[in-house]
This record gives C-alpha cells, sequence and structure tokens, in this order.
C-alpha cells in the first residue's frame, strides 16, 4: 500500500536500543521502517515513560520533565543508568531508514549537526532549539507540565516563533525597536541636547559679559583713580577700636570688603550685646528689695517658731495622762470577759449533754425498726433466688439443642460437600477417558510423521551437500565471467565508433562493428550464469520446503507426547480425587462413592428436622422461662439495693449512737437526768446576765475614754504639724535668699544685691554704645572706598576672562567671538535634529514592522487555531469549548497568550473568553486539547523529515477523547499523512483495540508487551507484527543479508 505524504524524503526509525536506561536493561526493537504504529502496552510503574525519556534524550541530551527537578549536585548516573547496574553504563541508540545511527551514552555524544541534519528539511530555516521543536510538534508526555497548554507562557512562545517563521521578524523589531536601541538614540540626543544648552548658555553669557564689560568701563571711568594703602590703614585704626570695646580680636584676614563685612558685624553684635545687658539688668531692682525681705524671714530664733515648739509640750502631757485611764479601764473590761467566756462554756456543756440523751433514745429505736426490715427483704431475695434456678434448668436444655442444632447443619454441610465431590469425580473420570482418545489418535499421527522425519532427513543433507556445491561452481563462474567481463569492457573502453582493426589480432572490422562485438561479449556473462543461479534457487527452495515439513512433523510428535502427557495427568488427578472421597466418606475406593455420599447426606438432613421440630414445639416453655427468670433477676437487683441501703443506714445510726454516749461519758454524765441539767443550765444563765451587765457598764466607760484620748493625739498631731510648718518656711526662705544671691551673682555683678553697684553697671554700658555708634558711621565710610576699588578689581578680571574664551583681543572685540559661538550653536541643533529625523524613520519602520507582526495572527495562528479545532471535533466527547492562540504586538515585542474558543456562536458572545484556560477547563479538557494543539503543530509545521508522533499513553485519565475517534484519526495521519506513531498504553485490551484496527486497514503494527520489572530489567514479550509490519522487516532483511 502506498501512504499519502510518504514522500522520496521522508525518513523513518528502524531500531530502538536501550541499555541500561532507568528501567530497561537490555532492550533492542527492530520496528517497520514505514508509515505505521509501535505500541508499547505494560501496567504503569513499568517503564513506558522511560522508553520515551530515551528517545528524547538521544535526539536532544535532556529530559525536559526533569529539567525543573535537575541541580548541579544530581548527576545523569544519579537518574538515569539502571538500579543495580554498573555507574554510568546508560545507553541509548537510535537507527534510522537511511543508515544513520545515532548512540548517546555517558560518554558518548552524537553530533547535534548531524542528528538536526538528518531530521530538518532543506527547504526550512535555522532551528536554535531541536528539544522546543520537537517537544511542540512530536513529544507529547504524561507529565502535566510536559503539556503544551502546562507550559510557561514565554516558553509557549518559543515553540510556536520558530515554526512560525516569525522569530527572525521579532528579532529585527527587537534589535530596531528594543531597549538597547532605545537607550542608544536617547543617550545620543541627550548628549546632543547637553551640547546645544551647554553653546546656548555659553552664546548667553559672553552676551552678558560683554554688556557687563561697558557697565563696568563706565563706572571706572566715573569713580577715578584710589589708593589702597590708605583704604588698609584706616580698616586697621577702626579694627584696635572696635576689639578695644568688645574685649576681643577682629579678623584681619581677607581682602578688604571681607574685613569691612566683619568689622560691621563685629560691631553690631557688640551693639546687641550691650542691648541685651541692659535688658538683663531691669529686673535686678526689685531683686534688692526681695533680698532684705527674705532675710528677716529665715532667721531660725523667730517667734513664730518658738510658740508653736511651747503649744507641742502641753499637747504631749495631756495626751500620757488620757492613756494611762485608758489603760485602766480596758484592764477591768478583760476580768470580766474571762468570766464571761467560762459561764458560756459551762452552759454549751450542759445543752450538748441534754441533746445527747435526746439522740441515744430515737436512734435506738429507729435501729430496731431497721433490722426488722432488713429480715423481710432478705427473705423475699432468698425466694427469688429459687425461681431463677428453675428458669435457668429449662433455658441450658434449650442452649443444648440449639448446639446441636449448629452441629448437625455443619454436618449437612459437609455432607453436601461429598456429594459435589462425587459429581466432580464423575467429570474427572469422563475428561479422563477423553484425553485417553486423543493421545491414541495423536499417536496414530505422530507415527507416520516419525517415518516421514528420517526420509526428510536424509534428503535435507542430499539438498543441503548440493546447495554446497552449486554455490562452488556459481562461484567460479561469477568469478570467470567478472574476469573476462572486465577486460573485453576496457578493450571496449579504448574503441570508438570509427575503429576497424582489433587491438588484440588485428583482424579487419566494418566501421563500428568492432565496437559493438566488445559491447555483446561483455554483456553475453548473463547468459552463462542464469542456469547456474537458477539450479542453485531451486535447490534453496526444495530445502526450505524440507526444512517446514520438518517442522511441521515435530509439531506433530511433541502434540501426540503433550496429548499422552496430558491423559497420565488426568488418570492421576481421577485417582487421587477418588482416594481422597473414599478417604471423607471411611469406605472402600472401589465402593459406589457417590451412593455413599447421597445416604449420608439423606441422614444429615433427617436429624437436622427432628432437632428442630423439638426446638419449635419447647419454644412457648422456653419463653416462659426466660421472662420469669428476667422478672426475678430484676427483682433480685431491686432487693439487693434495698439491703445496702439498708445496711448503711444502721451502720450510721451505730456510729452516731456510739458518738453520742461518748460524748456523755466524757462530760462525766453518764447517769445524770435531764432535769438535772435543766436546773443547771438555769442557774448558769442567771451568772451569764449578771457578768454581761458588769461588761456593758464597763464599755462604756472605756468609750469615755478612748474620746479623751483621740482628742488629745490629735492635739498633738496639730501641734507638730504646726512646729513643721514653721520650720519649713524658715528653710523655705533661706533657699529663696541663696537663690536670690546666686541670681546676683549670674547676673555678673559683684558682692551680695546693693543699688549702688547696679547704677556703676549701667552707666558703663551707656557709655560703650555711644562710642560704637561713631564707629560704625567710620565703616560706612570705609564701606563707600572699598566699592570703588571693587568695580576696578571686576573690571580686570572681566577683562581677563573674556580674552581667555574669546582670544587675545576679545575683550576688545566682543562680536567676532560671539560669531563664532552662533555658528556652533547652529551645527549642534542640526546635529540633533538630524538624530531626531533618523529615530523617526527607524519608529516608521518598526511600525510597519508591527503590522506584518499583526498579520502573523491572520497567516499563522487563525489556521492553526483552526486545525485545533478540526482536531477537537474529530476526537472529543464534549468539543464545545477549544483553545485559541491571541497574539498583541507592541512595536518591540510580541505578548503570546492562550484564551477561549466555543463552537457556538451564541456561546461565544455570552462568555468571557479573555479568562485564561487554566481555570475554565478541567484537566481532562487541557490535556485533551494539547493533544490536539500537538497533532494540529505537527501537520501545520512540516519541518521534519521525520513525520512522527511519540505518544506516551495519551488516554490514560482522559475520557474527553474518545477511543474510537482517536485511533481513526492516528490511522488517517499514517494512511493519508505517511506518519510514523510511536505510542504507549497502561491497558492491554485498548492496546490490543489498536492493533486490530491496523490490521484491518493492512497498516504496519508492532505490539511490545512490558510484563514486570525485575533485577535485570523489565522483562519484556518479544515483537509481535502484524502481515504488514512483518512483509517491511522481512523486506530489510532480505535488502541486508
Amino acid at each position: 500500500m502506498v501512504q499519502k505524504g510518504a514522500g522520496m524524503t521522508n525518513i523513518y526509525l528502524s531500531r530502538i536500543e536501550l541499555e541500561n536506561f532507568r528501567t530497561f536493561g537490555s532492550f533492542g526493537l527492530d520496528v517497520p521502517a514505514a508509515p505505521g504504529l509501535t505500541l508499547l502496552v505494560g501496567t504503569n510503574g513499568l517503564g513506558k515513560s522511560s522508553f520515551f525519556d530515551g528517545l528524547e534524550w538521544c535526539l536532544t541530551g535532556e529530559i525536559r520533565r526533569f529539567s525543573e527537578h535537575l541541580t548541579r549536585a544530581i548527576k545523569e548516573k544519579d537518574y538515569l543508568t539502571r538500579r543495580d547496574a554498573e555507574e554510568n553504563s546508560h545507553r541509548v541508540s537510535l537507527r534510522f531508514s537511511r543508515g544513520e545511527n545515532f548512540t548517546r551514552s555517558a560518554s558518548l555524544i552524537p553530533s547535534a549537526e548531524a542528528i538536526l541534519g538528518l531530521l530538518k528539511t532543506d527547504k526550512w530555516g535555522p532551528i536554535a532549539d531541536l528539544g522546543t521543536y520537537l517537544a511542540f510538534t512530536h513529544f507529547l508526555g504524561q507529565a502535566a507540565q510536559q503539556r503544551f497548554t502546562s507550559r510557561d507562557r514565554g516558553e509557549q512562545w518559543e515553540s510556536l516563533k520558530g515554526p512560525s517563521g516569525i522569530d527572525r521578524l521579532e528579532e529585527v523589531r527587537s534589535a530596531l525597536r528594543g531597549a538597547p536601541t532605545r537607550n542608544a538614540f536617547r543617550r545620543r540626543l541627550d548628549e546632543q541636547q547637553r551640547v546645544v544648552d551647554d553653546l546656548a548658555s555659553a552664546l548667553t553669557a559672553w552676551q552678558d559679559a560683554t554688556a557687563r564689560l561697558a557697565r563696568l568701563r563706565s563706572a571706572a571711568d566715573a569713580a577715578g583713580e584710589y589708593s589702597g594703602a590708605s583704604l588698609e590703614s584706616r580698616i586697621r585704626d577702626v579694627q584696635d577700636r572696635v576689639a578695644s570695646i568688645a574685649g576681643n580680636g577682629i579678623s584681619t584676614d581677607g581682602a578688604a570688603g571681607e574685613q569691612i563685612i566683619a568689622l560691621r558685624q563685629a560691631i553690631s553684635e557688640e551693639t546687641t550685646r550691650i542691648q541685651e545687658r541692659q535688658a538683663e539688668l531691669v529686673p535686678f531692682d526689685s531683686l534688692i528689695q526681695r533680698h532684705i525681705a527674705l532675710k528677716v524671714a529665715s532667721d531660725p530664733e523667730g517667734s513664730s517658731r518658738q510658740n508653736a515648739r511651747q503649744a507641742l509640750v502641753a499637747a504631749t502631757d495631756a495626751l500620757s495622762r488620757a492613756e494611762t485611764a485608758r489603760s485602766e479601764i480596758q484592764g477591768r473590761l478583760e476580768t470580766e470577759a474571762t468570766r464571761l467566756r467560762e459561764f458560756e462554756t459551762i452552759l454549751e456543756g450542759l445543752i450538748s449533754s441534754r441533746n445527747d440523751i435526746e439522740q441515744i433514745a430515737s436512734l435506738e429505736a429507729r435501729l430496731a425498726a431497721v433490722g426488722r426490715e432488713h429480715d423481710a427483704v432478705s427473705s423475699a431475695v432468698s425466694a427469688r433466688r429459687q425461681d431463677v434456678v428453675s428458669a435457668d434448668s429449662l433455658l441450658s436444655a434449650d442452649r443444648t439443642r440449639r448446639a446441636d442444632l449448629a452441629g448437625l447443619s455443619a454436618a449437612v454441610t459437609t455432607a453436601q460437600r461429598l456429594v459435589d465431590r462425587a459429581s466432580d469425580l464423575a467429570r474427572l473420570e469422563r475428561e479422563h477417558q477423553l484425553k485417553l482418545d486423543e493421545s491414541a489418535s495423536a499417536a496414530v499421527a505422530a507415527g507416520g510423521a516419525r517415518a516421514n522425519t528420517e526420509r526428510l532427513r536424509l534428503e535435507e543433507a542430499q539438498v543441503q551437500a548440493e546447495i554446497l556445491d552449486g554455490a562452488r561452481l556459481l562461484e567460479e563462474a561469477r568469478l570467470r565471467a567478472s574476469e573476462i567481463t572486465s577486460a573485453v569492457a576496457r578493450i571496449a573502453s579504448h574503441l570508438s565508433e570509427h575503429e576497424e582493426a582489433c587491438p588484440v589480432c588485428s583482424t579487419p572490422f566494418e566501421p563500428g562493428i568492432l565496437k559493438r562485438l566488445a559491447q555483446n561479449a561483455a554483456s553475453e556473462r548473463d547468459a552463462v550464469l542464469a542456469p547456474l543461479e537458477a539450479a542453485q534457487a531451486g535447490r534453496t527452495a526444495r530445502a526450505a520446503e524440507i526444512a517446514r515439513d520438518l517442522t511441521a512433523y515435530a509439531d506433530l510428535v511433541a502434540a501426540a507426547e503433550a496429548a499422552e502427557s496430558a491423559a497420565a495427568a488426568s488418570k492421576t488427578q481421577a485417582e487421587e480425587a477418588r482416594r481422597a472421597l473414599a478417604t471423607s466418606l471411611g469406605i472402600d475406593v472401589v465402593g459406589d462413592l457417590a451412593a455413599a455420599a447421597r445416604q449420608r447426606h439423606s441422614d444429615a438432613v433427617a436429624a437436622l428436622a427432628r432437632l428442630n421440630a423439638t426446638i419449635e414445639s419447647e419454644a412457648s416453655n422456653v419463653a416462659t422461662a426466660q421472662a420469669n427468670r428476667d422478672v426475678a433477676v430484676a427483682e433480685i437487683q431491686r432487693f439487693t439495693s434495698e439491703l445496702s441501703a439498708l445496711t448503711q443506714t444502721r451502720a450510721e445510726f451505730e456510729a452516731s449512737l456510739r458518738r453520742h454516749r461518748d460524748d456523755l461519758a466524757a462530760a462525766g454524765r453518764t447517769s445524770t437526768s435531764i432535769d438535772e441539767l435543766d436546773r443547771g443550765a438555769e442557774e448558769t444563765n442567771r451568772s451569764v446576765a449578771l457578768t454581761r451587765e458588769r461588761r456593758s457598764e464597763i464599755e462604756s466607760e472605756l468609750a469615755g475614754a478612748l474620746a479623751i484620748e483621740t482628742t488629745e493625739r490629735q492635739r498633738v498631731a496639730e501641734s507638730e504639724a504646726e512646729l513643721k510648718r514653721a520650720d519649713a518656711a524658715i528653710d523655705a526662705a533661706g533657699r529663696d535668699l541663696q537663690a536670690v544671691e546666686e541670681r546676683w551673682s549670674r547676673g555678673g555683678l559683684p558682692g551680695r544685691p546693693d543699688g549702688a553697684v547696679l547704677d556703676e553697671a549701667r552707666e558703663t554700658l551707656v557709655r560703650k554704645a555711644a562710642e560704637l555708634a561713631t564707629l560704625l558711621t567710620d565703616v560706612g565710610e570705609l564701606a563707600a572706598a572699598n566699592e570703588a576699588a571693587a568695580r576696578h578689581q571686576d573690571l580686570a578680571e572681566l577683562v581677563t576672562w573674556m580674552n581667555e574664551q574669546g582670544g587675545e583681543h576679545g575683550a576688545d572685540d566682543p562680536s567676532q567671538h560671539e560669531g563664532e559661538l552662533q555658528r556652533r550653536h547652529k551645527a549642534a541643533v542640526d546635529a540633533r535634529q538630524l538624530t531626531e529625523s533618523t529615530q523617526s524613520a527607524v519608529n516608521a519602520y518598526t511600525e510597519r514592522l508591527k503590522k506584518e507582526a499583526e498579520d502573523f495572527s491572520t497567516q499563522f495562528l487563525v489556521p492553526l487555531n483552526d486545525l485545533i479545532d478540526d482536531y477537537n471535533r474529530a476526537l472529543l466527547s464534549t468539543p464545545g469549548e477549544s483553545i485559541r492562540f491571541n497574539a498583541a504586538h507592541n512595536v518591540d515585542r510580541t505578548k503570546f497568550d492562550m484564551g477561549l474558543r466555543y463552537r457556538d456562536q451564541l456561546d461565544e458572545a455570552l462568555y468571557n473568553t479573555t479568562l485564561p484556560p487554566q481555570i475554565v477547563l478541567s484537566e481532562g479538557q487541557m490535556a485533551a486539547n494539547g493533544f490536539s494543539i500537538l497533532c494540529a503543530a505537527s501537520t501545520a509545521y512540516p519541518w521534519s523529515n521525520w513525520r512522527a508522533l511519540l505518544l506516551d499513553d495519551p488516554l490514560q485519565h482522559n475520557d474527553i477523547i474518545h477511543a474510537a475517534a482517536f485511533v481513526d484519526v492516528m490511522r488517517n495521519l499514517v494512511q493519508l499523512q505517511g506518519y510514523q506513531l510511536i505510542m504507549s498504553s497502561h491497558d492491554r485490551a485498548e492496546g490490543e483495540f489498536f492493533a486490530r484496527k491496523f490490521d484491518a486497514a493492512n497498516l504496519p503494527c508492532t505490539v511490545v508487551a512490558l510484563t514486570a520489572p525485575s533485577k535485570d530489567g523489565v522483562k519484556f514479550d518479544p515483537p509481535r507484527y502484524n502481515t504488514a509490519a512483518r512483509a517491511l522487516i522481512n523486506e530489510r532483511i532480505a535488502q541486508t543479508g
């Protein structure tokens, strides 16, 4: 079958080898080098994903799903070399249909250029990252991060740029309008603007200097000449006079103007200090008066303190007398209180004894009643216990019958199993007879096969000998024909169409005849070799036919031996079953085991029926006994609780009785009567009343004495407070006096406060202020003289600066330098305008490139989005939502994003299509869209000579994709587009479904089953090729063999 799209430039994978790679030990697989399906099936964890990791690693040198987890500390041997294998022994080899073989290991790295040169078509542009292209158009992994829809937005855009052809345009746009270009333009414009600004400033400064030169020359002519020595002498004189008044030196450093400023500042500061000092002296007039008053108030021998001390002595004597009287009354009160407590104690003892006698009589009566009630309840408990014993007898008999019932039920079950085993024994004996018949038939066929095998082996030996002889003869004939043909061909190569004589024997020929004869002789070797080759081919075909017949006869012999073994095994199984059943029944092995089993089962069923009838007849009696027993047990429990309560009550009464008797004995009133106790209590009450009356009188006397004491104590406190206030006033006056004297000293005045000293200080300040006013007038005259000198100095400095800027005669002719500055300023402005024009041109060009980038959405993304929709409609069971690619274009870059697209136009208008698909679609829908994107990208970008899809269990956990639709699409890709599919599945049934579909379409299909993990690597069955795949494999073997 010829597939559309399988052009001459296409390549296909022909062999895969994995050595100690992850879960694989030594794994080799030949696949048909043509469009078709290679399917790897096995449960999860055996290594299906590792198989695809090996393909990706061999082609790109990395495994993308591990990239986020790898660090520099993790080496390839840590995660690629199979456990228990030699370190760094992992290796993957891939062979393609053109003969190219790529092997990658820890020590061997294939050429990236060679791989890219093989995979990329000549018409496609440069490819920077082969792994990105393969991940976008070839590989579909199980991990979510391997899907296109789960990658980072930047990585998605990088995957699309190359295949779409927009990467070069993006590179140009970034170069022309990127940050480096913008920064370069900005720096250039800033520098040029700085030059323009500097020249404009220089031109303005020159024009200002020209005007200032004219003003200074006019002022100098008006002021005339001046003497610098005279000015300095006058300044020093004023400085000395100011220093004598201020009391400190005046700075003589700097120019005359600076010295004049210093003089003016010194005079101003000194004048300010004099004014401040005059203001400071104003409060000192009142300070003198306050000093006189405080001196009198601070005298410690004043009259106020003496009066306070005498009042305190009198109050202290009165308090002492009041305390003595109060102490004597308290003594009498304590004596009466002691007598009262003694009488009250006697009275309490009499009352307590009377109460004990009454309680003893009451407790003795109550103890007798509790004893009688206890005896009655004990009799009721005994009667109820007898009822329980009678009921337990009936219930025990019922439990015994029910235990026997369980045993009989088990016996019936066991007997039924024996009946079933007897049926199995009959089936085994029938199967044994069938196997005996089959063994006899197979033995007859095997006898004929053995006879024919001997004959065929003799014929095979003869044919093999003829093949060896024929091969030797054929090789000799080929050698001779090759030598003759080579010699004749060499002669013919030296002959022309016009040769007339043989160069060997000089025989004459017509022109052209000699060359034609040489050419015919060179081609006659086929006529000699053909019979030999035909005979050899016949012998080879006969040898193959004999080999097939021998294989068929060997199969017959093996079948007979297997049938004989099966018959013997069935016989053994039947005999063992008979012996086991006879042992269980306890009879001889040759007896009728089935009848014995049925009889045992019948006896067990009858006994079970009889026991059930007995249990049913006694059911009412058992129920009545159980009810009576429950009532009796409940009453026993109630009576027992009552007995416990009565026992506890009697114990409490007895304890109380003992306690009251002990109290009477301790008080010595065991034989005293209640009347005697009442008379003693009456006498004691009278004594208590008299004592309380006397105590009340004494308490009244004590209250009066305490009142007097309190009054005298208050007088003492008041006298002490008055004395303290007098002392505090003297101390305060002393402190104020000291503060006044300190304030006088801080004011800079000598001695203690005195009016004469204050008047003398004020007169000194007035005299200094007058002298400073005269000096300030002299300083003004000095400033005027200095101003004239400064104008002459400014004129000289300005002339020097203009000559430096404009040349030797710049000050004489300022217009010449001004013209030069104007010319340079205009040139700088023109240069900046040229740069701005260049930037505008670049911006205009990038705008045009932006328009071309925007066309990318129409030329590329829209068709790709349509393809994604087509695949979704073909594959998904719910194709309502699809992922749509969008590109927002700026002048220097393109921002890529994914959006939603609804098939229904109403849904498209109602729902928000700008939301990220990741927050709207389920994980299953995202995975299904990821598969549709892979198919769309693979068919939309024919960048590779290897049209292939490598799908790692694409339908696992994904019921969004319909399996039948999936296999139809894959089959169409193989049949119509020439795709080579390499796929895995965790479901064997699913794998068989795929294989049947491809086999029905006569498309090559290879199935490899991974069976189990092992210490030496995952175990796998040999590859299973369908008819189309086997034909391609045999064809390749024939071509290479």
